[in-house]
This record gives C-alpha cells, structure tokens and sequence, in this order.
C-alpha cells in the first residue's frame, strides 16, 4: 500500500486531462488534490482586477510584493483566496487562462508560488498537477506522471469544459489557442513544459480518463 507522506507529481500540457484525472487518482488514495494552475489563474485575475498588462513585468512584481494568497485544500476541492477574498469561482475563463500563460513565463511570479505550492504538498498525502511539479517543486518524489495528448483530443476537452460553462467559442480557435499555450509553456526561459527523465508517460488520446486515473494508482501501488 503506498505511503501517505509522498506527492503524487501529474504534468503534462493544456487539455491533457491533468485535473480530471488527479481528482480521481486523489479519492482514490484518500489524498488531497492541489491545483498548481489556478494558483497562476488567481495572480492572472488579480493582474486583471488591477488592470495591470501581464507583459509589464515591473507592476506584475510590484503587485505580488503587496497581494496575500491563501490556499485551502479540501479533499478533492481546493479554495484560493487573494487579499480575503474568494476567487476560485473566477478562474476558469478564457481570458483568465491566457493571461496566466504570459505570467507564468515571469520568473517572479514562479519564484512567488514555489514557496506556496512546496508549503501545500510539505506533509505529503497529496496530488499536485501542474506543468513543472516532477522537475521543480518536488523533483524528489517518486510518483511523476507527465500526460499527454493528441492536440485534437484535447482541444475537444477544452472545447466541452467551456461549454458547459456557457460559452460559444468555436473548436478551431481552442485549438489554435492550445497550440500558442503550448509554444509559450515549452519555450520559455523560467521553467519551461518538460517531462522529468524519470517521469511515467502516459498518453490519454484513446483512454477515458477513469482508466488513466486507474493505471496511475496502479503503478504508485505496485
């Protein structure tokens, strides 16, 4: 049976099917679920909030010396609040999302919350998905999936996420925009999108993702 102290380490790009998939594998375990990506989407809302452009690095840098981020793991839910107030619900848009791709390339904003994502998974008994969680934060674990994708698939999944959310975003433009995602996260100077050496590929193209939540938990356990 696995140790609870250890981090379960899930990367992998835009639509890959991370989030769903480490919700799973956590009520599995029995452990808690940490969504590194909204940590980045708060700093993007709050960015916007403070109609701050996110290439003007100097006013990103400042507004993070004064903002205060609370981070609340619950079971397979995690809360996140900037200055007292919470913003989970206000993560998800499309704009959020784009805007958190620029400031992830800041290397302040990355230096910021790589204090608080090691302080979540510091006790271990956690699931943290992200897109440098086996070769930055926690490179020590032995738990490290990266999954991957067709870019078509996981367009799709964008595609009815947003959906459901209302949204009328047509597919193709997902796509294009998933593709420039993917360009900035894996050229990037600070932290660029990479699979750990010693980091279990999966690729969830033709699986469901209960099946990939199964082999991960599968494999931790063997």
């Amino acid at each position: 049976m696995v140790v609870k102290k250890h981090v379960i380490a899930i990367d992998g790009p835009s639509g890959a099917g991370k989030t769903s998939t480490s919700k799973l594998v956590a009520g599995k375990l029995g452990y808690t679920y940490v969504d590194t990506g909204a940590m980045y989407r708060a700093i993007a809302w709050k960015s916007l909030d403070e109609g701050i452009d996110p290439s003007d690095r100097k006013s990103i840098i400042r507004m993070l010396g004064s903002m205060r981020m609370k981070v609340e793991p619950r079971n397979n839910k995690m809360r996140i609040c900037i200055d007292g107030k919470d913003v989970t619900n206000k993560l998800r848009a499309r704009n959020i999302t784009q805007r958190s791709s620029v400031l992830s390339a800041i290397g302040e904003v990355r230096k910021y919350l790589v204090g608080i994502q090691r302080k979540a998974g510091a006790k271990g008994g956690v699931v943290m998905e992200g897109r440098d969680i086996g070769t930055v934060i926690f490179p020590g674990t032995p738990y490290k999936f990266f999954l991957d994708a067709s870019i078509d698939k996981r367009a799709k999944r964008r595609f009815l996420e947003l959906k459901e959310q209302g949204s009328g975003i047509k597919l193709a433009r997902i796509k294009e925009d998933i593709k420039a995602r993917d360009r900035r996260d894996s050229t990037r100077k600070v932290c660029p999108l990479t699979r750990a050496g010693d980091a279990v590929l999966i690729d969830s193209t033709n699986m469901k993702l209960k099946d990939v939540a199964n082999c991960i938990t599968n494999a931790i356990k063997q």
